[in-house]
């Protein structure tokens, strides 16, 4: 992976719905950066980096730039929808740079057990909080 790579690539891709899958565990600078901007009918993102999205910085005294790997890249996506994740990303947080508010995060051992009805009751209603259920 380069830096820069894929970003904007789908940037103002209003069509659409589900992206394709992301399988990099290791970003890159400003590698996804508005990947999926303005991407309004977006509602699906399964995504297998364990790199924390950082802020972009640039330090003026020795020229260097770090972070910025998903900065804003889902800026603008539809207001409900699922994102799926590595099981070992830890730093999973709800913005425009990481995972859209309003949407199911799943970890990707959990995709399994999630069917399509229950992902768009989760669209329709806004989200609820799923809560692991024991059996006796």
């Amino acid at each position: 992976m380069e830096i820069g790579c894929y970003e904007e690539m789908f940037n103002q891709c209003y069509c659409l719905e589900e992206a394709p899958e992301l399988p990099a565990k290791e970003l890159k600078k400003i590698c996804y950066r508005q990947m999926f901007s303005s991407c309004s009918n977006l509602k699906s993102i399964k995504a297998d980096f364990l790199t924390a999205p950082v802020p972009f910085s640039h330090d003026d005294e020795t020229d260097e730039t770090t972070g910025g790997y998903t900065e804003n890249w889902v800026n603008g996506v539809a207001p409900t929808g699922t994102f799926i994740y590595n099981d070992n990303f830890v730093d999973v947080e709800r913005s425009t740079d990481c995972v859209p508010e309003g949407w199911l995060m799943l970890k990707k051992s959990q995709e399994k057990f999630i069917t399509e009805d229950y992902k768009n009751i989760w669209r329709t209603y806004g989200g609820f909080s799923m809560h692991p259920v024991s059996s006796n």
